[in-house]
């Protein structure tokens, strides 16, 4: 095993958890008390010895990120997924006082994964091997990025691939339901600690990767598909898949599934996924598109749609090529996911859906001086897809305008799964 400092210096500690010494229900929170801790101070194989360690089971490492703890809540949730899970032996690394600083640990296993690897410790030390997560680390490398950012203070991970197979949820940008805000990073370095308020989105990769530990292999599973021309493309849904694709069993088109059953799954390379923005995160994907007429002149505004399916609701926000730039001829689109089980083309044969429209002509000095904008948009088509190959479509030339280019336009329509005509 090899780390940057001693552990003597890094005052680790080992924290074992098994079935023997966690007496919990699935109803009672799990915390230190129920577990055994071995000191890194040479004394180590005894404090094994005298444990309740069964080396006859799987055993399971959790290893904190940048300013966390072996002993915090977090950690404790992914403890107590993987002893509901399976009859296994579970150790946190404690190594708080390293990770309070740029410092990492680089151990050699089977399998090792990256929960949205902290970049105030990468970045910095890209080029050495030793003191980053690459896949020379591990049989098998499984990243999950959720926090990235070009700019290092607005972003606690990397965009850049790291494992043998790199999941990016929504992008690997800020997550849906977060609001992190700027400097981020910045702000944790002086406060000394990662709050959500400022972290929300770097969390999200552990929290992901704690839901996939309890998934069921009849429940949601966090499915991911390759784009080869990167985030753009995906965010534009161009990449998209359909099921049927994802099983032709070739690398460069397989996809992967996200979490603790990576390595079983064939998807290779940098692979991207849609999840939800509270818990359960893992839903049923979906790509709604919106035909835009050629009748429509150019204009400026934010156009949403909010789809309605049983007693779910699911949000969409349009996005064009050009930021908030509506122009005749254009498809639009936005990816969001559904809760799951809550539509299918049996469960949900036509779907409900309220389209918004909010001009933003008398927003800004720039759209005011251009008078060929215009507060009006006529809409072709409207689809929506999920990754099961299913779609459901609204056929017919709309109008959406606003008027008073403050307010917000909106129109209820009707999606079947009868086709469009040509």
């Amino acid at each position: 095993m090899k780390f940057p400092e001693a552990p003597e210096v890094l005052e680790t500690k080992f924290i074992l958890f098994s079935s023997i010494n966690t007496t919990h229900s699935h109803a009672d929170t799990l915390n230190i008390s129920d577990a055994h801790i071995i000191n890194a101070d040479g004394n180590g194989l005894q404090y094994l010895l005298d444990s309740n360690f069964d080396p006859r089971r799987p055993l399971k490492m959790i290893i904190h990120g940048y300013k966390g703890s072996g002993r915090d809540g977090g950690t404790l949730l992914g403890v107590d997924a993987f002893l509901k899970m399976e009859n296994v032996n579970v150790i946190t690394v404690d190594w708080e006082k390293g990770a309070a600083g740029p410092s990492l640990p680089s151990v050699s296993s089977e399998h090792r994964a990256g929960l949205d690897p902290a970049s105030p410790i990468f970045k910095s030390q890209f080029i050495e091997p030793s003191r980053k997560l690459d896949i020379d680390d591990a049989d098998f490398v499984d990243v999950v990025h959720t926090d990235g950012s070009p700019v290092w203070t607005d972003g606690f991970g990397l965009l850049r691939p790291l494992g043998h197979v790199d999941y990016f949820p929504n992008g690997g940008r800020e997550q849906p339901g977060c609001n992190d805000g700027r400097a981020s990073v910045v702000v944790s370095h002086f406060e000394g600690a990662l709050d959500i308020s400022i972290a929300c989105s770097h969390i999200r990769a552990w929290r992901l990767f704690v839901e996939s530990i309890l998934q069921t292999p009849d429940g949601c599973q966090f499915m991911a598909y390759p784009c080869h021309s990167g985030l753009p493309s995906f965010l534009q849904g161009n990449c998209y898949p359909a099921l049927q694709k994802c099983a032709l069993g070739i690398n460069a088109q397989a996809c992967g599934t996200m979490g603790v059953n990576a390595m079983q799954s064939p998807g290779r390379g940098a692979l991207y996924l849609v999840t939800r923005d509270s818990s359960p995160y893992c839903g049923e994907q979906l790509r709604a598109t919106v035909y835009i007429s050629e009748k429509t002149q150019k204009t400026r505004g934010i156009l949403h749609m909010v789809l309605l399916h049983g007693n779910s609701t699911t949000n969409f926000q349009i996005n064009c090529e050009f930021q908030d730039v509506v122009q005749g001829g254009r498809l639009m689109w936005g990816l969001a996911a559904a809760e799951f089980g809550t539509l299918g083309s049996k469960l949900t044969p036509s779907l409900e859906a309220r389209l918004g429209y909010q001009s933003l002509i008398s927003h800004t000095s720039e759209s005011q001086d251009d008078n060929s904008l215009t507060s009006t948009i006529y809409l072709d088509k409207v689809s929506i897809a999920d990754i099961h190959g299913n779609s459901w479509s609204y056929c017919g030339n709309t109008i959406l305008e606003d008027n008073n280019q403050t307010h917000v336009a909106e129109l209820a329509i009707t999606l079947t799964q009868t086709p469009c005509l040509p």
